[in-house]
């Protein structure tokens, strides 16, 4: 029979150790540290303003069952694959940063095979991937464990989503995607060797410190060894994107360096300003979308930052957008050439009430209900996760 997971008798207030089959990969294994991050409580009182009953049962797996029923949802088996996927390189990232903070060199190689799995789920589907990278730090945490190093881990992660998705954009051949992959997952490694609480935890923080490139890079990547890759390329394209601005507001060019170093450093960007941890400060998607395209026009080539809105787009698919109907509702896909327009599904009425169930809605063809404002909302991220 296979193998029970949770392993019976595993302390239910303790997240639950690696699925099978990957501790094999591990170089060291993370411990996780119970209760950090508790799961959020459905009886919490309403917060001032808020008056969504949260209590209301809305099942992931209905919810999930709800999109994958309508021509364009995805089908079941394949968001469980893609979010295995996304759980599998936090996993081997977490154990790559755990040894580099301890200053132990580290095959990276795992990284590589599950960046090239990321490609191929890409190019095939990327929605499920991409709603993972707004997925709250609490609930990726509760399926892997603790996250000691999130701005260099998720960061990295999420990044890479970003990336990636627009490197296929451009039809890159697959080693090269690896290249643009492998740099923008590692290209935070420097912040192992520092504080967090020194690190930006302000949109304001995050721009004052675009020239300061804090961290010790070249440290720790030269502690990195991956299995017939060149290391020292990734090296250089992390080094541009960190230390030479002159580089990423040169004129656009083929060099893929230094458009691989552009395009990480503005997902980076973006992961830190909807990351922020000063909760009270953070930005929607729309709103960081907005920085980068006007605030940061003189920080990199435009035609970079348009690659990166163009395929994003104002309303990343996984955020969530309040209507002109005052509901509820998560983007799901997009209209190319109608951004302002996307498909969502709306899950709360005009009351912030659960709606029996989630309803399709396609904003390019429903002329009269249009989108007033983004919104970040950690519960409903989590509560419809699937909901792609």
């Amino acid at each position: 029979p296979p193998p029970q997971y949770p392993p019976p008798g595993w302390p239910a207030d303790q997240p639950p150790p690696p699925p099978p089959g990957l501790e094999h990969t591990w170089v060291s294994v993370p411990t996780p540290v119970p209760g950090t991050y508790p799961p959020p409580d459905p009886n919490r009182p309403p917060v001032p303003g808020e008056v969504k009953v949260a209590s209301e049962p809305a099942p992931l797996d209905d919810t999930a069952g709800s999109a994958a029923a309508t021509l364009e949802g995805m089908a079941p088996e394949q968001i469980i694959k893609a979010k295995r996927l996304y759980n599998e390189v936090v996993l081997q990232m977490c154990a790559v940063a755990d040894n580099l903070a301890q200053g132990i060199a580290v095959d990276a190689t795992p990284v590589l095979r599950r960046v090239e799995k990321v490609i191929i789920e890409l190019r095939n589907d990327d929605r499920m991937l991409l709603a993972m990278s707004h997925a709250p730090l609490a609930m990726v945490e509760r399926a892997v464990g603790t996250i000691r190093s999130p701005e260099v881990v998720l960061y990295g992660v999420n990044a890479m989503i970003y990336g990636l998705k627009i490197g296929i954009s451009l039809d890159l051949a697959p080693d090269k995607l690896s290249y643009l992959g492998m740099s923008a997952v590692l290209q935070n490694v420097g912040y192992l060797g520092m504080s967090r609480d020194s690190l930006p935890t302000t949109p304001e923080a995050v721009l004052a410190t675009l020239s300061e490139r804090p961290g010790d890079f070249d440290r720790y990547l030269n502690l990195i060894k991956i299995l017939h890759f060149n290391v020292d390329t990734v090296k250089s394209i992390v080094g541009i994107a960190k230390f030479n601005d002159s580089g990423l507001t040169d004129t656009y060019n083929d060099n893929l360096e230094i458009k691989f170093a552009t395009l990480n450093q503005i997902c980076d960007v973006f992961v830190h300003l909807i990351n922020c941890r000063d909760q009270g400060s953070r930005l929607s998607p729309h709103d960081a979308m907005r920085i980068l395209s006007k605030d940061l026009k003189e920080q990199f080539h435009p035609t970079y930052v348009k690659l990166f809105l163009n395929q994003l787009t104002i309303f990343p698919v996984g955020t969530w957008v309040q209507l002109s109907t005052e509901e509820t509702a998560k983007v799901v896909a997009v209209n190319r050439g109608y951004l302002m327009r996307p498909v969502v599904m709306v899950v709360l009425d005009k009351f912030h009430h659960f709606k029996p169930s989630p309803e399709r809605l396609d904003l390019r063809r429903s002329v009269a209900t249009y989108v007033t404002e983004a919104i970040n909302d950690d519960d409903l991220a989590e509560r419809f996760i699937d909901l792609v």
